[in-house]
């Protein structure tokens, strides 16, 4: 004759892939790169990646990265143990104190090559800052609705200089 609550918690393994664009584009506007705390779009990028890598080693779940410019450069697959994170923040660490570069690149389809290769559902988390040498929306959309198709929760963040840049909004947001 007496109500009970049961409680029930579970624990998940989240799987989050970060994409890094690493184009000529992500290198602006010019900084100090002796100076530590002047950041340009690559770098903010890189420290944001990092942060959210810190978060999700203190839930146990599995990260994995790729960068790509003018060519795919590195794929990390999902891991969840210590020496992974350590590579990953040694490789990013890397990518922060590298010097610019003036290439141009093709989102669309490095997020194709990338969506192949990872295989088990994952969040997929893309810093970029969408500038190609030739603009396509279909091509992005077809690109992020592959990446969706295959199951994985997509966030895109557009990273661009306010004082220089303008931010656009894509017309079709049902990908």
């Amino acid at each position: 004759d007496k109500l009970y609550t049961k409680r029930f918690d579970d624990d998940t393994n989240l799987r989050c892939h970060f994409i890094l664009d690493n184009s000529g584009s992500m290198h602006y506007p010019k900084v100090n790169k002796e100076k530590f705390n002047d950041v340009d779009k690559v770098r903010f990028s890189i420290l944001s990646i990092a942060a959210l890598m810190q978060v999700l080693k203190k839930q146990r779940d599995a990260i994995g990265l790729s960068v790509y410019g003018e060519q795919y450069d590195s794929f990390f697959t999902e891991k969840g143990n210590s020496k992974h994170y350590y590579t990953l923040m040694n490789h990013l660490t890397g990518l922060y104190l590298a010097s610019s570069k003036s290439s141009e690149t093709n989102t669309y389809r490095y997020l194709q090559e990338i969506s192949d290769k990872i295989h088990k559902r994952s969040l997929i988390v893309l810093f970029t800052d969408m500038f190609q040498s030739v603009v396509d929306d279909q091509k992005l959309f077809e690109a992020l609705r592959h990446l969706n198709f295959n199951k994985h929760e997509v966030i895109m963040f557009h990273v661009y200089d306010s004082k220089t840049e303008f931010n656009f909004e894509f017309s079709n947001s049902n990908f």
